[in-house]
């Protein structure tokens, strides 16, 4: 396995160096302007005594000079970090100045929010435009103005830090998790094996590439010598042109995207001939959703489960989605040099196959701790190399694992334990719902209780009493919501997974309704 992402990047742009690198709304890099455009940043940096070692962060949508930028800050040893451009701009300040970034790449769309940010930055040095700007640098003269030198490649060692992407923040504040040269081309080694890329691939990303998933999924790609296509939106028809037009093998999909994807008028005259691969992570996919989505497209299906801290922990092949039955609710196997145990959270003990306790990974990818924040770090990573996911899951004898939700989730009622995932799974299976949210709610009698929030299928007028019926034949009562909350929309970070603890303290003083507390006490 090359150690180096970045000579495996320069081979291609020898051997490869006409092929398609990078292509996003109508521009493009084949693999050799790839290699001279981020030899050029790499020269920029030093010249402006940007050293080994410094953050650099940038706020984009998807575009070829994304990779100009990451591509070059590798090469030059600096860490570059990438920016949530959906937060607003006192929280993409707070981020910047915790990463201690010293330059701001900046997008055509968010040049209002970088001269709003502009005053409170406290190290930035340096914010350089993308488009051509009156005042700020411009990005492509600045680097017209340097000659790239391929001689520049920092001296660093497997455990240097080469990307440092923010966690999406379920929980509250974003923690900069860093990621080692060595662990990052081990994802991209586990990811572009699985997901079969090579050089006659053509890839199409949909997510963003402030996601680990994002930017991985691209680089994975070009780890391998294929073409990847960009999508600056989310746009389930232009995904589904995008794959006829351009002949796309690989298809990378959140599960939400894939929703959308399948209520597309565009779907059923959509010709996936060209289509062999579509990988699907970065959120729960419900079995409802998935058995949907494998009648729908004609190719084979890949799951892969991880986390910023850990980004491909392990798979659900093609097989396996063949074989279907409870596999389908299985987030796969660990990957080959990956090691899972599902222990007890209080004690750290090794629980029996079957049973429900904590994920624990220890893997090559595993992260370099969190920025600035050895504290956390020490209470994540037991012993120093067993990653404490904070998932609740169990494993079957054959090692398949089957999430059951966020330790931080379980609702605990009546002293038994509640998996919001499993409740929220026989929800989305009601014709009527098109999103669903679990949460426990305060109870005077049984402490916690099952809250359901529910957006509705446009037209539909489901009420809660038939959908409290509709969950009490498919799960036992204990589990069933006592009371539901319809809603226009869930709250969610950009990677598409329900800010739980907002929806919590948003429900907490709630009161139940007397059916729901009479139907409560029929459940335990």
């Amino acid at each position: 396995m090359e150690t180096n992402l970045i000579r495996v990047l320069r081979a291609h742009a020898e051997t490869l160096g006409d092929v398609i690198a990078i292509e996003s709304s109508g521009s493009s890099h084949n693999y050799r302007t790839l290699e001279e455009r981020s030899d050029r940043f790499a020269s920029a940096l030093r010249a402006t005594g940007i050293t080994a070692g410094l953050r650099v962060a940038i706020l984009a949508k998807s575009c070829v000079e994304y990779f100009e930028f990451l591509i070059g800050a590798m090469k030059a040893g600096v860490v570059p970090v990438p920016l949530n451009w959906r937060l607003a701009p006192p929280e993409m300040a707070a981020v910047v100045d915790d990463a201690d970034a010293v330059l701001l790449v900046v997008g055509q769309e968010f040049i209002e929010r970088a001269e709003e940010m502009e005053g409170r930055l406290q190290k930035v040095r340096h914010i350089v435009s993308l488009a051509p700007h009156t005042r700020l640098l411009n990005w492509a003269q600045w680097l017209d103005a340097h000659t790239g030198d391929p001689r520049i490649r920092a001296e660093s060692s497997d455990e240097d830090v080469v990307l440092q992407i923010y966690t999406s923040g379920t929980t509250g504040k974003a923690k900069g998790a860093m990621t080692s040269g060595a662990g990052f081309v081990s994802y991209l080694e586990s990811l572009s094996s699985i997901a079969h890329f090579n050089s006659q691939s053509v890839s199409l990303s949909t997510m963003p590439l402030f996601h680990i998933g994002g930017t991985g999924w691209a680089l994975a790609g070009l780890y391998r010598g294929a073409t990847v296509l960009l999508l600056r939106e989310v746009d389930p028809d232009l995904i589904l042109d995008t794959i006829t037009r351009r002949k796309v093998t690989n298809l990378i999909a959140v599960p939400s995207v894939l929703q959308m994807l399948l209520k597309s008028p565009q779907l059923p005259s959509t010709d996936f001939a060209s289509l062999r691969y579509l990988y699907y992570g970065g959120g729960p996919m419900t079995e409802h959703i998935l058995r949907k989505a494998l009648d729908a497209f004609d190719c084979e299906f890949i799951q892969g489960f991880g986390m910023t801290e850990c980004p491909l922990v392990a798979s659900l092949s093609n097989q396996d989605h063949t074989l279907g039955g409870e596999l389908l609710r299985s987030c796969g196997r660990a990957i080959p040099g990956t090691m899972v145990r599902i222990v007890d959270p209080e004690t750290g003990s090794d629980i029996a196959p079957g049973m429900t306790g904590e994920m624990w990974v220890r893997s090559p990818q595993g992260f370099a701790g969190y920025w600035k924040q050895s504290d956390i770090t020490a209470q994540v990573l037991v012993d120093g190399i067993w990653l404490r996911t904070g998932d609740a899951a169990c494993q079957n004898q054959d090692g398949y694992l089957f999430l059951k939700d966020r330790l931080k989730d379980m609702i605990v009622s009546g002293g038994e334990n509640v998996y919001p995932g499993e409740v929220e799974n026989v929800l989305i299976s009601h014709p009527d719902v098109a999103e669903v949210a679990v949460i426990g709610v305060p109870s005077q009698k049984w402490i916690e209780t099952v809250k359901a929030i529910i957006v509705r299928v446009p037209g539909s007028t489901l009420a809660e009493d038939r959908l409290i019926a509709y969950c009490k034949l498919h799960i036992a009562g204990y589990k069933c919501p006592t009371s539901v909350n319809f809603v226009d929309a869930l709250p969610k970070t950009p990677s598409g997974k329900v800010i739980k603890y907002q929806l919590r303290a948003q429900y907490a003083d709630s009161t139940l309704s007397a059916k729901g507390a009479g139907q409560r006490e029929e459940g335990h």
